[in-house]
C-alpha cells in the first residue's frame, strides 16, 4: 500500500491545504496570528456570558499550559483580548475580547463560512453526512489513543 492511500496521509494533506488557505486569510489581516489564535478568539466570542480562563482554553483545544500562555500573551499584546482579575482568586485572570478581537472574529467568520460553503458544494448531502460520521469515529479513536498513551 502506498503512503498516499493511508488515512493519516489523506488527513494530513487536507489539514495542510486548509491551514494554507486559513493562514492566507489570517495573514491578510496583518495581525501576526495563527489559526489557533483565531479559534481562541472565536471561543471567547461565542461565550460572552461565561467567565473563561486559561485552563478553559487548554481543555477546549487540548493544548498544554505553556503553549496557551504564550498565545494569550501575544493576543493581549495585539490588543485582541484583556486579562481581568477576579475577586474570588488573585491567581485567576478572566479572558475577555476587546472590540478589535470581536471585529477580527466577525471578519474571520465570513471567510470561514465562504470556505465551508465551497467545501460543502463539493459533496452531496449524503457524502457530507458520511464525512461527519467517519471523522467523528476517527476523532474518537484518536482521543482514546491519546488518553491511553
Amino acid at each position: 500500500m502506498s503512503h498516499k492511500e493511508t488515512i493519516l496521509y489523506s488527513l494530513k494533506m487536507i489539514d495542510n491545504l486548509v491551514r494554507k488557505l486559513m493562514d492566507r486569510h489570517i495573514t491578510a489581516d496583518k495581525q501576526g496570528l495563527t489559526i489557533m489564535h483565531t479559534w481562541i478568539v472565536g471561543f471567547l466570542y461565542n461565550n460572552p456570558d461565561r467567565a473563561v480562563y486559561q485552563r478553559d482554553i487548554e481543555r477546549e483545544f487540548r493544548v498544554n499550559r505553556a503553549t496557551v500562555s504564550g498565545m494569550i500573551s501575544l493576543m493581549e499584546q495585539k490588543g485582541l483580548i484583556r486579562r481581568l482579575s477576579v475577586s474570588h482568586d488573585a491567581r485567576l485572570k478572566k479572558l475577555e475580547l476587546t472590540q478589535l478581537g470581536r471585529e477580527l472574529h466577525e471578519k474571520q467568520v465570513r471567510r470561514f463560512e465562504a470556505l465551508e460553503g465551497t467545501m460543502e458544494d463539493a459533496l452531496t448531502p449524503e457524502e457530507l453526512r458520511q464525512l461527519f460520521v467517519i471523522t467523528d469515529k476517527l476523532r474518537h479513536t484518536l482521543e482514546t489513543l491519546v488518553q491511553n498513551d
